[in-house]
């Protein structure tokens, strides 16, 4: 795979790069789908670009959250490899459903909503075609710049930009709905919060909310 087209238009904050303290021991299907994508973890795994902007799994970090977005959107079936995130905690990962390619499409997973949108390209076009050309789209570019400049807060790789009220529990979507959080107890949250409202009418009233460890 090459990025060139992807590197020449986003700067990379080196200081904020992780690696993994040790190789992904496990030994399944979502390993080796991860190990196929050697060229896009060796090269881009775990850097961040543009200030938090959009952010790129490590080996490890892909198996995780892979494993929890499988609980939110695809009822624990293996057909999902999530590999890159960005500001507002929404992920990026391959759809196999029914395919053996990653140059297939890809899913923006959406946390704060519970949805799950299509976009027409496999890991290298949507890299270097998708967050090129339709970064707004992808990234809400604009939405970022503008929050950046008002806080001035570089986001930690572990970090998003997330809803303090959901929008499936009627959340706003803007600036004043949204705090800095850790990225994977952000999504473990939504996650309990959308399986617990799903059977709930409309307008009916939740008294209490607990957190259950996994």
């Amino acid at each position: 795979m090459n990025f060139d087209t992807f590197l020449s238009k986003y700067t990379e904050n080196e200081e904020l790069r992780v690696f993994d303290d040790e190789d992904l021991e496990s030994n399944d299907l979502l390993t080796e789908r991860i190990n196929t994508l050697e060229d896009l973890f060796s090269r881009l795994g775990g850097k961040t670009f543009n200030n938090g902007l959009v952010r790129v799994c490590t080996k490890k970090g892909a198996y995780k959250l892979t494993r929890c977005f499988e609980k939110m959107y695809s009822n624990g079936k293996d057909n999902i490899l999530v590999f890159a995130f960005d500001w507002l905690g929404r992920h990026f990962a391959i759809d196999y459903t029914g395919k053996n390619s990653t140059e297939d499409q890809t899913f923006l997973l959406e946390p704060g909503s519970g949805e799950h949108l299509l976009i027409p390209a496999g890991v290298e076009g949507f890299f270097n075609y998708i967050l090129i050309n339709l970064a707004q789209d992808a990234l809400a570019a604009e939405s970022f710049n503008e929050w950046f400049n008002i806080s001035k807060t570089v986001i930690g790789f572990d970090e998003c930009v997330g809803y303090k009220v959901p929008l499936f529990l009627g959340g706003d979507d803007d600036f004043h709905n949204f705090e800095i959080t850790n990225t994977e107890v952000y999504i473990e949250i939504c996650i309990q919060l959308l399986h617990r409202t799903k059977k709930l009418k409309p307008g009916q009233t939740i008294n209490s909310i607990r957190f259950e460890d996994n």
